[in-house]
C-alpha cells in the first residue's frame, strides 16, 4: 500500500470510475470497485468524492485496474479519463477569457503562459510530487515532468498525459503530440525517484 502523504483533486477519480462505466457499464464498473479489497475503492461504488481525496486512492484504483483489466487496457482507459478530465477544465475551471487570449498567440508563447497557470494549481493535482516545465528554450521542444516517490505506479502516468495532450491540443495546437517517458532516477543522497516526463513535438 501507498503511504499517504498529500491530497488531490476529485477528478482523478470521478472522470476515471466514468471511463469504467462508460466501457464495461455501471454494473460491471461497481462490481470492479466492490471486489477491489480497498475499503476506499468500495466506497466510491456508492459515492464519488465532491473534494479533495488523499492520492494514495487514486493510485490504489489505478493499480486496481492494472490487476483487473491488464496493463494496455488500463492504460487507454486511464488516458480516456485524463482527456475527459481537460474537457471538464475548459469548461470549469480555465477562464474563457483567458482560453481566448493564449490561443492565438505564438505556440510557445501561449504555452509558457497555460503552463504558468498550471504550474500554480499543480497542488491540486500532482500531490506529493513536484510539477516542472522547460519551455521557452528554442534549442529544444517543450518539456514537462512530473516527480514522484518510485511506489507510485507508472500507469498513472497515461492519465496525466492524457489531460495534459487534451488540453494543447485545444488551446495551443490541434497538431500537436506529446510524447510520455518513464525516468527512474535517483537523487544525489541515493534515494530513488520516478519521473513521468512529457514532451511536447
Amino acid at each position: 500500500m501507498i503511504a499517504a502523504s498529500a491530497r488531490i483533486g476529485p477528478n482523478a477519480i470521478i472522470q476515471t470510475v466514468d471511463a469504467m462505466q462508460q466501457r464495461y457499464g455501471e454494473a460491471t464498473a461497481r462490481q470492479m470497485l466492490c471486489q477491489s479489497g480497498q475499503p476506499v475503492l468500495a466506497a466510491f461504488a456508492e459515492h464519488l468524492p465532491g473534494e479533495m481525496v488523499d492520492e494514495q486512492a487514486f493510485y490504489l484504483l489505478v493499480q486496481h485496474l492494472m490487476v483487473t483489466i491488464g496493463g494496455t487496457a488500463a492504460a487507454e482507459l486511464l488516458g480516456h479519463a485524463g482527456r475527459q478530465t481537460a474537457d471538464y477544465l475548459l469548461v470549469h475551471r480555465i477562464p474563457y477569457p483567458f482560453q481566448r487570449i493564449i490561443k492565438p498567440l505564438p505556440p510557445r508563447v501561449g504555452l509558457w503562459l497555460l503552463l504558468q497557470a498550471i504550474r500554480q494549481h499543480a497542488w491540486t493535482f500532482v500531490g506529493s510530487g513536484t510539477f516542472r516545465f522547460v519551455c521557452l528554450n528554442p534549442t529544444r521542444p517543450p518539456t514537462l515532468d512530473l516527480t514522484y516517490a518510485p511506489t507510485v505506479p507508472v500507469l498513472a502516468s497515461h492519465f496525466y498525459g492524457g489531460t495534459f495532450a487534451r488540453l494543447f491540443a485545444v488551446l495551443i495546437n490541434p497538431h500537436s503530440n506529446l510524447e510520455p517517458q518513464i525516468e527512474h532516477e535517483h537523487d544525489g543522497n541515493g534515494a530513488g525517484y520516478l519521473r513521468f516526463r512529457y514532451t511536447l513535438r
